[in-house]
């Protein structure tokens, strides 16, 4: 059944957006686009470069080869094959499914204004770091009130902010005498906050369930028996709490992953902090029964900081629209934690940059409808959205070509702002967090590259060049990782 959309919004910046994605890694078309056949010169998910240009060294309708300048070809078209490419006859005339190829505008010489190319980057978790804690107050009020903020949250809670606080009275500890009392306060403030999180199991989840973004981790510092934080990486099984009949265990992520590595480095770099999170320090299982009996120090479960977390924002569960997922979390310590100085540190999130989720969203948005007009489209009061080509599960790298050309009106030939924007499928190898605080000196966390290094290179080769040579036309800028013969990467 074909799939229709009620929306004709326009893209955000404003530009006609042509959206192709380019798989298996390969070499850009050469010769002809057509040769008399039902099939078109150019296969699945491949590249072309046409000439657009009646008197070019390339004549029109054939695609330019290597090397080739903008003073032999003065515009062109980037066209990428579909599954109809082969068998053109068989494409809907309508544009419901595939077409027989996408294709960019035409992009001149003199009319092009920028090239920005940006690898995928992983997203990271907004999280709050509180260390060097005071000792602990016999009989004393100690408070946690946590902030979250997100596009959603702005959405849901308008100008108020979704806040959880928490209240509790340490007991006497002098005359319990408690053999860890700092031990006993961080592990109670979490288990409580945690009680309110959507990831936490209880045995009596049935009758009580949290439902809030939040996850809160017991940290020693010095590096206990729990689970060390360097080793981390993605698909580690951390013991985060229990009620005495079901303990909960968090996934980690790339998101947790790049969010601890961040404060540990921030941490290192800091002299104003005592208690350091580093690679050997442990998140710990909170266990309220047995909180505050160990003994501080290394090698012992107990915990002397904590680290929360601000997990992302549940999508919709049938259609979601709004790319932003990422929550801002400050955690704030209050009443008696503040009877002496401590240490925080504010962790900002990251969204997941050029994610295929993202890519899908902004393509169905403006460049998947612009299929059809209201005065020709074929089904009714419906937009065709025709065929996607994002895979919404992938990273990507992405090269946006800033340009313009014009269209006619009824009265007047106007300029005309356009963008193209290519994907190539990437990938972001995970690591550990020791991996990742090492990669943060010289770069991102989790170092990203593209896949299709074939492609890659045929793109450079070709279009790339010819892109270089038209700047004397143009004076276009290059952005991001785009640079001279290597407008791909």
């Amino acid at each position: 059944m074909a799939k229709f959309k009620r929306s004709n919004r326009a893209s955000t910046n404003g530009n006609m957006e042509q959206l192709v994605v380019l798989s298996g890694d390969q070499a850009l078309s050469t010769g002809a686009l057509v040769d008399g056949t039902t099939a078109f010169n150019i296969a699945d998910g491949q590249a072309g470069v046409l000439s657009w240009d009646f008197d070019g060294s390339t004549s029109l309708g054939n695609f330019i080869t290597a090397g080739e300048t903008a003073s032999q070809v003065k515009a062109v078209k980037l066209l990428q094959g579909t599954p109809k490419s082969s068998s053109i006859h068989t494409a809907d005339s309508f544009e419901v499914g595939d077409k027989a190829k996408v294709e960019s505008g035409i992009i001149y010489r003199e009319n092009v204004r920028s090239v920005t190319t940006t690898l995928p980057r992983q997203g990271r978790y907004g999280a709050q770091a509180l260390t060097d804690l005071a000792t602990p107050l016999d009989n004393t009020e100690y408070g946690l009130n946590v902030y979250l903020n997100s596009v959603r949250n702005d959405r849901d809670w308008s100008d108020n902010d979704e806040v959880i606080t928490d209240v509790f009275q340490s007991p006497d500890f002098t005359t319990l005498a408690t053999v860890n009392p700092l031990d006993y306060i961080v592990k109670t403030s979490l288990y409580r906050l945690n009680f309110k999180s959507r990831v936490v199991s209880l045995s009596n989840s049935a009758a009580s369930r949290g439902n809030r973004d939040v996850i809160g981790f017991a940290i020693n510092t010095a590096g206990g028996t729990g689970t060390a934080i360097g080793t981390i990486t993605c698909g580690t099984s951390i013991p985060v709490m229990t009620d005495g009949s079901v303990t909960t265990n968090f996934d980690a992520d790339e998101k947790l992953i790049t969010a601890l590595a961040q404060i540990i480095f921030e941490h290192n770099a800091d002299a104003t902090v005592t208690d350091k999170i580093t690679g050997t320090s442990t998140i710990e299982l909170i266990d309220t029964a047995s909180a505050g009996t160990v003994a501080a120090g290394a090698g012992n479960a107990a915990a002397n900081a904590m680290v929360v977390i601000g997990l992302d924002d549940t999508t919709a569960a049938y259609s979601d629209n709004i790319k932003e997922t990422a929550k801002t979390i400050q955690a704030d310590l209050t009443l008696g934690y503040r009877s002496e100085t401590f240490s925080s540190l504010q962790v900002m999130p990251f969204e997941y940059l050029n994610s295929g989720r993202n890519w899908s969203i902004e393509n169905s948005d403006r460049a998947q409808i612009q299929v059809h007009t209201m005065q020709n489209h074929p089904h009714g009061e419906f937009f065709s959205e025709g065929a996607s080509y994002v895979d919404s599960s992938k990273s990507y790298t992405s090269t946006i070509i800033d340009y313009y050309d014009w269209e006619d009106t009824l009265t007047v030939t106007q300029p005309s702002e356009k963008q193209l924007i290519i994907l190539l499928e990437a990938t972001i190898p995970c690591v550990t967090v020791a991996t990742a605080v090492t990669n943060l000196a010289t770069t991102d966390a989790m170092p990203a590259s593209t896949t299709d290094t074939t492609t890659v290179a045929s793109l450079n080769a070709s279009f790339g060049a010819w892109l270089d040579s038209a700047v004397q036309f143009s004076g276009h800028v290059l952005k991001g990782s785009a640079a001279t013969g290597a407008n791909f990467v």
